[in-house]
């Protein structure tokens, strides 16, 4: 079975910063889902393994989380709190 492509371009790269630089911690992927009393606006949510997230929290050393977005242009940083994350 093939990942269909809107699902495999929806991927991010996830690091943290050290004193050493960057480091990548995982992978993650988009989810949206529609509001449900309102079909025209969407919650988006950002979804990766519970460990990348527990040891970027834990090693990082600002709180920071960074996503490597790709774009058609190359690819962006967005910087993220690491206390904004959730796990579940």
């Amino acid at each position: 079975m093939q990942i269909p492509e809107e699902i495999r371009k929806s991927v991010f790269f996830i690091l943290f910063p050290t004193k050493d630089g960057n480091k990548l911690a995982g992978t993650g992927y988009f989810v949206s889902m529609p509001v449900a009393d309102d079909l025209n606006r969407m919650f988006i949510y950002l979804i990766t393994a519970k460990h990348v997230i527990v040891e970027a929290k834990r090693a990082s050393v600002d709180g920071k989380i960074w996503l490597r977005i790709n774009t058609k242009s190359g690819f962006e940083y967005v910087v993220t709190e690491g206390s904004a994350w959730q796990t579940h």
